[in-house]
């Protein structure tokens, strides 16, 4: 019994010790392997440091899922290899304080997963005197409640909402206040929060079209990949209801090195691989994008799917083809 009871303290050590770090592993895999050729990567391949074990994220967004296969390592692994752990308290402030890149992408996982065709994207413009940043910001806030007020009227919970509020230009160049919304569109029509906006009538309203990629194009839109760099460090970059569902995820450690291996060499293997796992049931691989770190010889693989739709017996394909469903 003793023995026993020793032998399960040595694996629940042996457990501890392996636990891995939490990293920023975008950062560390930025070299795409795009348009590298068949030899090079045969090479570094054969070359690699050491093996890994590989994580697997997938975030599920509405009709997409996106899927992040990375290396993971113990903290010793990583001291070995001069990669910096996430402190947890940084790591509670980078949630509240997004880079670029990560604003970006939490700012379309969101738009994803609770915006669809029925509700609406709209553009709100001003007439006249243009406002500042701060006063623009308090205009949309205070239309904002405006329309849960109405729905509150109606009997409706408050609409869920994204908003990126624009004063100037990529290039830095001042441009007329405007800002660009997803709106809740189950219960006020495009006629009725149109009129709503009081500050001006030159808006672009429209139902939101999602397309094989989602929404993507319009949340790329309204989320610049350059910053407003005149923009103050406590004035965000976008704002969302309280309400907005966080998408859910799931990490596993089911990807092998050997099929992170096989992805890197031939990209439609990815394809195949993903289309026929069972955890992956009745979604069509859309994407995928490979990033190589030369300095320990590890990938990161970002794949991208979106849920199939049924045709006359045949599973609709990414790129206007179809498959036999299966």
């Amino acid at each position: 019994m003793a023995g026993k009871r020793k032998r399960k303290a040595q694996a629940g050590r042996k457990r501890r010790k392996n636990r891995y770090i939490d990293y920023d592993y975008e950062a560390l895999y930025s070299q795409s392997v795009e348009d590298w050729d068949e030899y090079l990567i045969e090479q570094l391949l054969k070359e690699g440091k050491v093996k890994s074990v590989y994580a697997t994220k997938e975030v599920y967004a509405g009709d997409q899922l996106e899927i992040e296969i990375y290396p993971e390592f113990t903290k010793q692994q990583a001291a070995a290899e001069g990669i910096e752990p996430v402190k947890k308290a940084e790591q509670r402030a980078a949630q509240k304080k997004l880079n670029s890149k990560n604003s970006r992408k939490q700012f379309w996982r969101l738009a994803e997963h609770n915006f669809t065709n029925a509700d609406y994207w709209l553009t709100l413009t001003y007439a006249g005197e243009q406002p500042e940043f701060e006063e623009a910001q308090k205009c949309i806030q205070r239309y904002l409640r405006n329309i849960n007020g109405k729905r509150k009227r109606r009997g409706y919970a408050n609409a869920k909402y994204l908003y990126v509020t624009e004063t100037v230009s990529e290039e830095g160049q001042p441009v007329r206040a405007h800002h660009h919304l997803f709106l809740q569109g189950d219960c006020l029509t495009l006629d009725e929060v149109n009129a709503m906006w009081k500050y001006g009538q030159r808006n672009e309203l429209r139902k939101i079209e999602k397309d094989e990629n989602g929404i993507r194009g319009a949340a790329a839109y309204m989320v610049k990949e350059k910053q407003d760099t005149t923009r103050k460090k406590y004035q965000k970059r976008w704002n969302g209801s309280a309400n907005l569902e966080k998408p859910p995820e799931k990490k596993h450690h089911q990807t092998k090195q050997k099929t992170v291996n096989q992805m890197v060499k031939d990209r439609d293997y990815i394809r195949r691989y993903t289309e026929t796992q069972k955890r992956y049931a009745g979604y069509i691989y859309t994407n995928a994008e490979i990033y190589f770190n030369d300095w320990n010889a590890r990938y990161y693989i970002r794949v991208r799917m979106r849920k199939g739709r049924l045709k006359d017996g045949k599973e609709e394909k990414a790129g206007g083809g179809t498959v036999h469903s299966r």
